[in-house]
């Protein structure tokens, strides 16, 4: 419980309506994919809350925050030339589509 502690009202509270959606499921073995569907939310996003909250608890059901949040994320320059040699530079751009 100390971790939910450390999250802010709105975490522990999307935490707790998570853990509410499937406390059916974990408590009482209805199926996941009907609890997934009643909720609007993909039938994978609620097994992986299900393996998270088993794993970790319920702070786990609360979103995370990036490490890099606000730093400008870039493609190593590696991988940025490797991605230009594929498409050489007097074609016309690919992404450029005229309207019929």
């Amino acid at each position: 419980m100390d971790e939910l502690a450390g999250l802010s009202e709105e975490s522990r509270k999307l935490a707790l309506d998570r853990f509410r959606l499937l406390q059916p499921h974990l408590e009482q073995s209805l199926p996941l994919r009907l609890l997934a569907a009643e909720a609007g939310i993909a039938f994978r996003t609620a097994q992986r809350w299900v393996a998270l909250y088993k794993r970790f608890g319920l702070a786990a059901l609360a979103r995370k925050n990036r490490d890099d949040r606000g730093v400008r994320r870039a493609v190593a320059e590696k991988v940025k030339e490797a991605i230009e040699g594929l498409y050489p530079s007097d074609q016309p751009h690919l992404l450029s589509v005229s309207r019929l």
